[in-house]
């Protein structure tokens, strides 16, 4: 029985990292392959997969593999739409404080949010 450990979710388990490449092809070859959905579902939703028998804590390195970060090709943006927390459903505790404020010449010129289609496998794009 999965769950007869009584201190889960926070029992001590052997760590695995993965990249994020890792996690997703590893996600992607069990939804894929012949293994039951309930280990998709441990892995995607509880972080744990079982490796030589034994159950470990997935912890995803999503900068793993890739190439040290150089100051100089950053770009500094800022989207304030994204904090201004206009919501009337979210429970918030506190309002929201912002400072200091960017200057006007620092803020955005031009659109920098991320566009793209989500994938169904049941639905063609």
């Amino acid at each position: 029985m999965p769950f007869a450990n009584l201190s889960y979710p926070n029992e001590a388990l052997p760590e695995l990292q993965m990249s994020l490449k890792e996690y997703v092809t590893k996600a992607i070859r069990i939804l894929d392959g012949p293994e039951d959905i309930y280990i998709f579902c441990r892995m995607v939703l509880a972080g744990r997969l079982h490796v030589d028998g034994v159950e470990h804590r997935i912890f995803i390195n999503a900068r793993q593999g890739l190439r040290p970060i150089i100051p100089s090709d950053l770009a500094l943006t800022r989207d304030y739409d994204s904090i201004s927390s206009c919501s009337t459903t979210l429970p918030f505790l506190a309002p929201f404080s912002i400072f200091p404020v960017a200057p006007f010449k620092d803020t955005l010129t031009s659109d920098n949010h991320l566009e793209g289609k989500a994938y169904d496998r049941e639905v063609s794009c």
